[in-house]
């Protein structure tokens, strides 16, 4: 009995032995007396506002999606064979080949990531030091520049576009350049805009910034009117600051597959390689990219149905049995129109409870005052938006 006494005696100085410790060293080193998550978390991180999502993911359902600028013709890709238990080429020579080829560039050239939102994160990071450096952008523009920006502790500058035409405004962001400054994101055609930028300012303002990195995103660029003629890849072998960013998402039908791309000087190239996850592109979706890359003709032929729509949906929203809620139908160079519509909100909200048509709601933008952007579906999805809008805008608020 004494011995089990003595031993429970032991276990208890044990016990308050290491109690004592950790309080010591809790002194020591200023531990906090608890857990507290929020003291883990990044102050820049706590302050973010979130990627707002498509509306969709709001609803029950909603028959006609017009709210992400996907292909509404889906892919061309058929089922893939791809062998899932071994690992992705995590070089993806193959498929910068593929994009070499389609792009007119070198392979060495060419980075891939998953979505064009991985390169993103990927230059602000290689580029910019936390807590001092920033990044330049133009509004209204794509929001994951700044969001990237944000979770990286990096600061914004915004030069906002021109509010009538949507265009650089070349001196204000000249004036704006600094040392701090080592991204400048230039988006063509933007997004929510849908305008091209103007060649010639681009390679101004790439001219001038000596200090930065002038990335042009094209996730759109394939709607252009000339692709070929509109998109900055081939100034990138004679401009060292030059970085043209594109994806698989809109006009190749993979939005789903998420593969993203960089034409870049080879520097870059090997800098952006080395902080990049070692698999960051699945056997999945590197080999959908590979076969929608083969069939480039019958996506081209999906592009042009696309371009058509998009022309007669612009010319009925402008006919004037619109003319009462119709304000503007702005100029588009990419696969949606961004329309600035009276009660806008409300509209955009009828439009998807009322009537299982979902466009996008961009009223809060930078000289995007009531404005949505309509995404062109099919030529059914168009008729039955049109048909929605005529009632939306006739019901009461």
């Amino acid at each position: 009995m004494s011995q089990q006494r003595d031993t429970a005696f032991a276990a208890s100085l044990v016990v308050a032995s290491l109690a004592l410790a950790v309080l010591l060293a809790r002194r020591r080193r200023r531990l906090p007396a608890r857990f507290d998550l929020q003291r883990l978390v990044r102050p820049c991180v706590l302050r973010l506002a979130p990627y707002t999502f498509p509306p969709r993911f709001g609803l029950a359902e909603a028959p006609v999606l017009l709210d992400a600028n996907e292909n509404p013709h889906g892919s061309t890709v058929e089922a893939l064979d791809a062998a899932l238990h071994r690992y992705p080429d995590p070089r993806q020579a193959r498929l910068k080949a593929a994009i070499a080829g389609l792009r007119g560039c070198a392979p060495s050239q060419v980075v891939v990531g998953c979505g064009s939102d991985e390169i993103i994160d990927l230059l602000i990071r290689v580029t910019c030091e936390p807590g001092r450096d920033s990044i330049l952008v133009c509004s209204p523009t794509y929001a994951m520049y700044q969001i990237f920006a944000s979770v990286n502790d990096v600061s914004t500058v915004d030069v906002p576009l021109s509010a009538d035409d949507y265009q650089l405004r070349v001196g204000a962001i000249l004036q704006s350049l600094t040392p701090r400054v080592k991204l400048v994101f230039l988006c063509s055609p933007g997004n929510p805009t849908g305008r091209l930028l103007r060649r010639a300012d681009i390679e101004a303002i790439a001219a001038a910034a000596t200090g930065s990195l002038v990335v042009v995103d094209e996730a759109y660029v394939d709607f252009a009117p000339d692709e070929a003629a509109a998109s900055c890849v081939p100034l990138v072998g004679r401009t060292p600051n030059l970085v043209v960013s594109q994806t698989f998402s809109k006009a190749w039908g993979l939005a789903g597959a998420r593969v993203g791309v960089a034409v870049a000087p080879e520097p870059l190239v090997s800098a952006l390689d080395r902080v990049k996850a070692p698999f960051n592109l699945s056997t999945l979706a590197e080999q959908a990219a590979l076969r929608a890359i083969r069939a480039a003709p019958a996506v081209r032929a999906q592009r042009d149905r696309v371009l058509a729509e998009r022309d007669r949906v612009a010319a009925a929203l402008s006919a004037p049995e619109f003319a009462s809620a119709v304000r503007r139908v702005s100029p588009s160079d990419a696969n949606f129109l961004l329309v600035r519509v009276a009660n806008c909100r409300a509209v955009c909200d009828a439009l998807a409870e009322r009537h299982g048509v979902v466009v996008r709601y961009r009223g809060g933008m930078l000289h995007c005052d009531g404005c949505m952007r309509v995404t062109i579906g099919t030529e059914e999805e168009n008729e039955r938006m049109l048909a929605a809008l005529r009632r939306a805008v006739a019901e009461p608020a």
